[in-house]
């Protein structure tokens, strides 16, 4: 039976964010550029076009990234991957050990992992319950042999 264990290890929330902003930018980019693009043929008809584009720019889309940090950022799997933990990775699941004395340990089990993702210098394990809803692994936290450990069980257990 194999087992990946990891030392103590945490992700940036800039890190996590930057990561779950370029997920929902690479989903929803038509919602930024439709409105801009219309704006921008408008110009040439009349020039306060130009006014709302730059308002849509500076007013409304800041307040958009607003309801994605609140509506994703303070989700629980977004706070598993940013406190402090250890690891243990089998064929039951992934379980997570907190250093803060007010988190409890929390598994997660193969059932609710969507797929096993590498992206750029983390892992990401997709969870089937939210759209967006990823917890992160720093590729740094890992060896190279627990990678791989790691790639065998998720590929075992994900069938």
């Amino acid at each position: 039976m194999k087992c990946v264990q990891t030392d103590l290890f945490q992700v940036s929330a800039g890190r996590y964010m930057r990561r779950l902003c370029a997920m929902w930018f690479a989903r929803n980019w038509w919602w930024f550029a439709l409105p801009l693009v219309a704006c921008a043929a408008l110009t040439w008809v009349d020039v306060r076009w130009a006014i709302i584009a730059l308002m849509l720019i500076f007013m409304v889309f800041p307040m958009i990234l607003t309801l994605l940090y609140f509506n994703f950022a303070f989700a629980p799997v977004a706070r598993w991957s940013v406190m402090e933990k250890s690891m243990m990775i089998d064929e039951s699941g992934v379980r997570l050990s907190f250093t803060h004395e007010r988190m409890n340990d929390h598994e997660i089990r193969w059932s609710e992992i969507a797929k096993v993702q590498l992206a750029n210098d983390n892992i990401l394990l997709i969870l089937r319950q939210g759209r967006f809803s990823f917890f992160m692994i720093p590729l740094e936290a890992l060896s190279a042999d627990q990678v791989q450990a790691l790639k065998d069980i998720a590929r075992k257990s994900l069938r």
